[in-house]
């Protein structure tokens, strides 16, 4: 009688184990599905912007940056004050970095467009492999028109209390900060240019976000 209840029950069982088991697949797709599209939402906020400097943050009370020291292609010691003068667009970036490869095409085109009005685009690698990765990294994709700059002690992000990567700190010919941009922009894009146009004339109010 025993035996005949306890294999009566069995099919009962099983049921259970397969109800539960398809419970646990479909939370568990359920939280990787969630965790998923919350990280593809990190990596668009990380990203280029899709448009305008929907991440800019004016500086209010503008102070001279920390004489910080990095590298050239040559090894040189080179100091923020040697681009005294200038507008200074200082890119922290790493090869690395999804949205700083992403942007590092649009930063070199617009070095080239800018050199002779006084616009410095200084773009400091945080790689700790040093000058063959970044070197190799500008020959694949050609980006003429930028000089290379390393930092392989990647002291610099945390002077400028840098949140991540790419951050982008606009300089004037002062030496001091004016703003930054944390993550990705499109240098080309028609807001970055009215801002750098704006900055290379002296307007201070060129940086506002639009």
């Amino acid at each position: 009688m025993f035996k005949a209840k306890n294999q009566a029950a069995k099919p009962k069982v099983m049921r259970l184990a397969l109800v539960a088991g398809f419970a646990i697949v479909t939370i568990s797709l359920l939280v990787a599905r969630l965790g998923f599209a919350g990280i593809n939402a990190g990596a668009d906020s990380a990203g280029v912007a899709p448009s305008g400097l929907g991440v800019f943050k004016a500086t209010a009370k503008p102070e001279p940056l920390p004489d910080i020291s990095f590298e050239d292609a040559k090894g040189n010691a080179v100091r923020l004050a040697d681009f005294r003068g200038k507008v200074v667009l200082l890119n922290i970036w790493a090869t690395w970095c999804g949205p700083c490869v992403e942007e590092m095409p649009s930063l070199a085109q617009t070095a080239r467009r800018y050199a002779s009005q006084g616009l410095a685009v200084v773009a400091v690698s945080e790689d700790r492999g040093g000058l063959d990765v970044v070197r190799s990294f500008f020959d694949k994709h050609s980006l003429s028109g930028l000089d290379i700059y390393i930092d392989k002690t990647t002291k610099l992000g945390s002077a400028l209390h840098a949140n991540g990567l790419p951050t982008t700190v606009m300089i004037g010919r002062d030496g001091k900060e004016i703003g930054r941009i944390e993550g990705g922009e499109d240098w080309t894009g028609e807001a970055a240019q009215k801002m750098l146009q704006g900055l290379l004339k002296g307007d201070p109010n060129a940086p506002e976000k639009t």
